[in-house]
C-alpha cells in the first residue's frame, strides 16, 4: 500500500513539473528539463614547438540542455570548443585558454606549430556550420603570446576539402606548407556531357605572415 501511494505521488508531481514548465500535462521521463549544459573534455593532441613548449589540446563538446515550454522539447547544438594548454620547458607556469573552434594539428615549423582550426556556426534553424582556415601558432615563450580569442591566430584560407602537409624551415626561411584537393568527379549538367571541376594545389608559406600561390593540377 505505501509503496503505491509513493509511485501515485510521484506521478503527480512528474505532472504538476511539466505542466509548469510547459503549459501542458504529461509525465517526463528522461534527463531533467533544467540542468545546465556539462562540458565533456576529450584530449585531442599534442605537439612540442620550437621554443620547447609542450601545448596540449582538449576537445570541449557541451552535452545541450532541454529547451521547454514547447510541445515537443528541443535540443540546440553547442559550439565545439577547444582548451589549448601550453606547458613551458622545465615546468613553471601553465598557460590556459579556450577558444571556440576545433583545431587538427599539422606539425611544428620554425615560425609556428600549424593546425586545420574549424570554427562553427549557428544557423538560424538550429544546424551547425563550419568554416576551416590554416592557422600559424606562435604562442612565444612560455605561452607569452597564446591570444585571448581565436581571431587572434594568424590563419588563411585552404582550398575545398584540401589536406595540408608541412616542409619546416631550418635556416630562417618561410616554412612552406602543401595543400591539395584530391579529384573531383565529374558533374552532369543536364544532357550535357560531364563537367570536370576545377582542381589545385596551393602551395601557402609563413614566416610571420601568410603568403599562398595556386597550380591547377589535371583532373
Amino acid at each position: 500500500m505505501r509503496r503505491t501511494l509513493l509511485v501515485v505521488l510521484l506521478l503527480s508531481a512528474s505532472t504538476v513539473h511539466a505542466q509548469s514548465e510547459g503549459g501542458q500535462a504529461g509525465i517526463v521521463i528522461g534527463r531533467p528539463l533544467n540542468i545546465a549544459p556539462i562540458a565533456y573534455y576529450a584530449p585531442s593532441g599534442s605537439i612540442l614547438d620550437n621554443y620547447g613548449n609542450l601545448i596540449v589540446f582538449d576537445f570541449i563538446y557541451s552535452y545541450p540542455p532541454i529547451i521547454t515550454g514547447q510541445t515537443t522539447h528541443v535540443r540546440i547544438p553547442t559550439i565545439p570548443r577547444t582548451r589549448v594548454i601550453v606547458v613551458p620547458p622545465g615546468g613553471g607556469t601553465v598557460v590556459t585558454k579556450e577558444y571556440s573552434a576545433t583545431f587538427q594539428i599539422i606539425g611544428a615549423g620554425q615560425w609556428a606549430v600549424y593546425a586545420i582550426g574549424t570554427v562553427y556556426a549557428l544557423t538560424s534553424n538550429n544546424q551547425l556550420t563550419s568554416t576551416r582556415s590554416l592557422v600559424a601558432m606562435d604562442v612565444g615563450v612560455g605561452g607569452a603570446k597564446l591570444p585571448a580569442d581565436y581571431s587572434g591566430f594568424p590563419s588563411t584560407a585552404l582550398p575545398t576539402r584540401g589536406d595540408a602537409k608541412l616542409a619546416r624551415s631550418y635556416d630562417g626561411s618561410p616554412d612552406t606548407i602543401y595543400s591539395v584537393q584530391p579529384v573531383n568527379p565529374p558533374m552532369l549538367m543536364g544532357s550535357a556531357s560531364p563537367v570536370a571541376l576545377p582542381r589545385i594545389a596551393r602551395i601557402i608559406t609563413y614566416n610571420g605572415t601568410f603568403k599562398s600561390v595556386d597550380v591547377n593540377l589535371p583532373q
